[in-house]
């Protein structure tokens, strides 16, 4: 689905407060993007529980079901990119290149 982020290095060219500022942009993403990845499996779940109190036979639940599910990991995707993002900048001096 997401396409992988490329790299480049950070320290060499940037000053400390360049990249303060760039940490508090990658920690926000990930703030950002967890709060959308919890609304999403929140409503997966719930329409989760409504699928099985219907049962398999109701098409429409089923359809409704796919599209949280869908969304869901759509969500869990961004999530753990900027995670990702995020533990590459602290951990490695690395910046992705899509840098929000």
């Amino acid at each position: 689905m997401d396409v992988m982020r490329e790299w480049s290095i950070a320290s060499d060219h940037l000053p400390p407060e360049d990249l303060a500022t760039i940490e508090r942009r990658l920690h926000a993403e990930v703030a950002n993007t967890k709060a959308a990845y919890q609304k999403a499996k929140d409503e997966a779940d719930k329409l989760r529980a409504i699928a099985v109190d219907l049962g398999p036979g109701i098409s429409d639940g089923r359809v409704a079901l796919e599209n949280a599910i869908r969304i869901e990991r759509f969500a869990l995707s961004r999530y753990t990119r900027a995670i990702e993002g995020f533990s590459r900048f602290v951990l490695d001096n690395k910046l992705p290149r899509d840098l929000p």
